[in-house]
Formats: structure tokens, sequence, C-alpha cells
């Protein structure tokens, strides 16, 4: 019996995918897909700057945040038209960022509190085919709750939000011997845990 890992990988038509399975959405609304496959480019160029910093409010209290910059540059060899032509690196984004404040306190010698509000995001990231993504700002919030004061056993309860603000990415996925659809990626999402520390 051939399996669909057995199909995609090593079929004797040499073909990876069956021809009723899109493998990339074009993007440009004429509805036709473009399968995509790795190639090495000619040449490429990457330059930007990081950017840390940390402040500490007062001794429970401290900001984060982070800047980075970056640009790109390379030469790919397109067969059709026999010459080299500028393309992105896929995944590109001229701009990142995150920035957290992460408030931490003892109130008693038996329960200390945590809380962290982060975020990150993203300009437009730049594709060379399927369309280019949309810019992005995500939130989470995260608390942690340790319990007990002894040297044996404690406790840390963990409860949060991810993407409090339920932003939502339409991206391509590879589904096995499906076809390719768009779907939701990182839904808001509530999450508990507890775990015995040291």
């Amino acid at each position: 019996m051939e399996t669909a890992a057995d199909f995609l990988f090593s079929h004797p038509d040499g073909n990876f995918f069956p021809a009723d399975v899109q493998v990339a959405y074009l993007g440009d609304g004429s509805g036709k897909v473009q399968a995509r496959m790795y190639k090495n480019m000619e040449d490429a160029k990457t330059w930007g700057v990081d950017v840390n910093a940390s402040y500490k409010v007062f001794s429970d209290l401290t900001l984060n945040g982070s800047y980075s910059c970056l640009d790109t540059k390379a030469h790919l060899y397109d067969a059709d038209h026999d010459r080299l032509k500028e393309v992105v690196i896929d995944g590109m984004a001229h701009h990142r960022w995150s920035a957290s404040a992460a408030y931490l306190h003892r109130f008693s010698p038996k329960y200390r509190m945590g809380v962290n509000l982060s975020t990150r995001g993203s300009s437009k990231r730049y594709y060379e085919n399927n369309g280019n993504g949309k810019p992005y700002q995500l939130w989470r919030l995260n608390t942690t709750h340790d319990l007990g004061a002894s040297q044996k056993m404690s406790y840390r309860v963990e409860l949060g939000v991810d993407n409090i603000f339920n932003y939502v990415v339409r991206c391509i996925r590879i589904i096995w011997a499906q076809t390719l659809r768009a779907q939701p990626c990182s839904p808001i999402s509530s999450y508990v845990s507890i775990k015995e520390i040291n």
C-alpha cells in the first residue's frame, strides 16, 4: 500500500505532488497556483541595525524594548529570460520590534506574583510570489503565581492570554495529500499550567 509520504517523496514518476493538489496560491487574483522550489541565489547581501534597551523603573518593574532595521539585495538567475534579476529574500521585513513590561513582587513569604505584558510586530514582509505579508502587531499577557515557601516543595501557577486582540494571519500551509488552503495562524488563546518548582 502506498502512503501519502511515500508518494510525496519517492514516487517513480518524479512528481512530488499529485496533479490535483495545489502547492501554492499565486495571490494575484488570477486563481492560478504556482509551484515553489528552492534555488540557490547568485549573490545575496543583508545589512541593518539592532537596538536593545532595558530600564528598571523601580525594583519590581522593568521595561524592555528592541528594534531591528533590515534591508537585503539578491540576484537570481532567470532561466526564461537568460539573465540575472534582482529579488527579495523571502520573509524580509524592513522593521521588526518588540517590547515588554515585567512586574514581579513578593506579597508574602508564601506568595509571589509576576505579570508580563509583551508585544512584537513587523512591517510588511516581502515574498517573491504568493503575495506579501501584511504588517502585524501581537500582544501577550502572562502571569505567574508562586505558592509556598517550603525548601522541599512549592508550586507555580501560570495563567495568560496569547494574541490578546485576536490578530489573524492568512497563510498557506501544506496539508498532506490535500488541497492547500488559507488557514488562520495564532488565534487568541488562554492557558493555565501548574508545576512544581524548587
